[in-house]
């Protein structure tokens, strides 16, 4: 998508620069038509909008086995994301270069797969996820728990950008040098817009290989 960029040169020595865009992810072939299954439920679920409107926990509402449908999902859309960065260069002499910047990104309906408890738990989040059959119950007839891939919620990652470089002439050449890192300050990631935000800096976790 586009990109809208500035940088100001108040003197020689000093730039101010920053960004903003934004972007997007499309879903895989994979995450889109892999094929679909259907299974029971293991285990019991309360359905969770016909249960609490029962009397005395009703088990024909609140200890259910209805269907589940897992796989791909046509009806996904692309993850979005904004980016945006805000930094300064310093050149105090000709052969000294400094640059620091701040960054960020935020990420919106990642694609998650969820299982069945999953989904009836943030009902409210997937509400069109539970089908209902002719008579209105999750586990009559046509009902059942859309699992598998969705847009869910998303994450915010922040950090820094840093280096140094310099140069000097060397005979009839000229050395360079150079050292760039980044800190990761923050990255905060949750399936569920009614979840708080987990911190995942400083843990171990495996990446979504879909």
């Amino acid at each position: 998508n586009p990109k809208y960029s500035f940088k100001w040169n108040p003197i020689q020595e000093i730039l101010f620069r920053g960004s903003y865009n934004r972007g997007f992810r499309a879903p895989s072939f994979f995450q889109l038509y892999t094929a679909q299954s259907e299974a029971i439920v293991p285990g019991n679920l309360a359905d969770p909008v016909l249960c609490p409107q029962s009397t005395n926990n009703d088990p024909a509402v609140c200890a259910i086995r209805p269907l589940a449908r897992q796989g791909g999902n046509p009806d996904l859309q692309p993850e979005k994301s904004k980016q945006r960065s805000l930094g300064l260069v310093f050149a105090p002499t000709d052969w000294l270069t400094a640059n620091f910047d701040l960054w960020e990104l935020r990420r919106k309906g990642v694609i998650q797969q969820l299982t069945p408890q999953q989904v009836v738990a943030n009902y409210t989040t997937f509400p069109e996820n539970l089908v209902r059959g002719t008579d209105g119950r999750l586990n009559g007839p046509g009902g059942y728990i859309r699992a598998g891939f969705v847009n869910a919620d998303g994450d915010i990652l922040k950090g820094y950008e840093m280096g140094l470089q310099a140069n000097t002439k060397l005979g009839n050449g000229k050395l360079k040098g150079e050292i760039n890192g980044t800190y990761m300050k923050s990255a905060k990631t949750r399936i569920f817009a009614t979840q708080d935000y987990t911190e995942q800096v400083g843990k171990h976790t495996f990446p979504n290989l879909y």
